[in-house]
C-alpha cells in the first residue's frame, strides 16, 4: 500500500496492531511522523530519511517532550525514533537510515570464582613478588622479559596449574626436577635463588 500522508500511515499501523500507535506511544509517533512528512523526506519517490535527519528527529523528540512537561532521555528518544524508522523501512518507496545502537559487551570479572582459583592467584602473586625482586637484583633484559612473560601468563588465567588443569613449569621444584637449566641460564639462576 502506498502511503501519502500521516493519517493513512497511522490508520495502516492501527489496522496492523502496531505498538507504535498504542495510546502511550501515539503522541510521540504522531510528532515524529509529522516531522518526517513535513520536510525531512525527499519530495519525490523513492522517499528517504538520512542519518542527519534521524539525529535531528531524536533531538527534536527530546525537545518536544521537554516542552510538554514529560522529558525523556536521549537513549529512550533514540530507541523510539529507531522503531519508527524501522517501520517506515517496511513501506514501499520509503527508506530510512537507522541510528546505530551501542551494544554493551560482557566484561568478565577479575575475581576468582573458586577457592582453587583464589589459591592459584595468590601463589602467582607471591611468585611475581619474588620474581620482581630477582629482576631488580639481576637487572638484565632477559630477566625482565621473563617477568613480563609470567605476568602475561597470570593475566591469561594460567596460574600454576595452567589453563586446562595441566601443570605449568612455574614451580621451582618442578624446574629442578624436570630440567636443571629450564632452557635458559637466567631461569636457572632464578630457580636456584628461590
Amino acid at each position: 500500500m502506498v502511503v501519502n500522508n500521516i493519517k493513512q500511515l497511522i490508520s495502516l499501523w492501527k489496522a496492523e496492531g502496531n505498538p507504535l500507535v498504542d495510546p502511550r506511544s501515539l503522541p510521540d509517533t504522531k510528532w515524529a511522523i509529522a516531522a518526517i512528512f513535513n520536510g525531512m523526506m525527499t519530495p519525490d519517490p523513492p522517499h528517504s530519511v538520512g542519518v542527519n535527519d534521524a539525529i535531528h528527529l531524536v533531538k527534536g523528540l527530546m525537545e518536544h517532550r521537554k516542552t510538554t512537561g514529560n522529558p525523556i532521555s536521549h537513549t529512550i528518544a533514540r530507541k523510539r525514533i529507531n522503531r519508527i524508522l524501522a517501520q517506515l523501512n517496511t513501506l514501499p518507496d520509503i527508506s530510512a537510515v537507522l541510528i546505530p545502537e551501542p551494544v554493551q559487551t560482557h566484561r568478565p570479572t577479575s575475581l576468582p570464582k573458586s577457592s582453587r582459583l583464589f589459591k592459584d592467584a595468590m601463589a602467582m602473586r607471591e611468585l611475581d613478588r619474588q620474581l620482581l625482586t630477582w629482576c631488580r637484583a639481576t637487572n638484565t633484559g632477559d630477566a625482565w622479559l621473563l617477568a613480563i612473560a609470567i605476568r602475561l601468563m597470570t593475566r591469561l588465567g594460567m596460574s600454576e596449574r595452567g589453563r586446562a588443569g595441566h601443570p605449568v613449569a612455574v614451580n621451582p621444584t618442578a624446574y629442578r626436577q624436570t630440567t636443571p637449566h629450564a632452557g635458559h641460564p637466567l631461569i636457572a639462576e632464578f630457580v636456584q635463588s628461590r
